[in-house]
């Protein structure tokens, strides 16, 4: 069972690298370096809170449950082993699942014009679900 689990984790290790220099071939072509030295905090802050979203949407929110559910259900049965299992402890991990919402935040908004309204979208999102979970926490507080 373990040299299985290694393999995957060597699998998802490569796959992250290709994804990550293809995104930085995507970045490249769209301005690369400039880009990337004109990054601000305001353009920090706007790419974290859409990362922060996704990965709320992503490991927490209804509306992806089918998807959690269907690899829950496909990884967790008895003898599962391989993809579904590996995929099912990724959509688990909030560690592995921000850092792919990180890295697809940060490519959309850097390649185009309509990318950086994609990730304002979700930056608001985000912005709104740190309100809505301040007030929820405020309000239990006074009862």
């Amino acid at each position: 069972m373990p040299q299985s689990r290694d393999k995957w984790d060597v699998l998802a290790i490569a796959a992250f690298l290709i994804v990550l220099v293809g995104c930085g071939a995507l970045i490249e072509r769209s301005g690369g370096l400039l880009m990337v030295v004109s990054f601000n905090f305001f353009d920090f802050t706007v790419v974290s809170l859409a990362a922060f979203r996704m990965l709320h949407l992503i490991t927490y929110d209804k509306i992806f449950s089918f998807v959690r559910n269907y690899f829950d259900r496909h990884g967790k049965r008895e003898g599962a082993d391989g993809g579904n299992r590996y995929i099912d402890s990724f959509l688990e991990c909030l560690w592995c699942t921000g850092v792919w919402s990180a890295l697809i935040a940060l490519t959309v908004y850097m390649i185009s014009p309509w990318g950086q309204f994609v990730v304002y979208i979700f930056a608001a999102a985000g912005v709104a679900s740190l309100l809505q979970l301040a007030a929820h926490a405020f309000a239990e507080r006074t009862h």
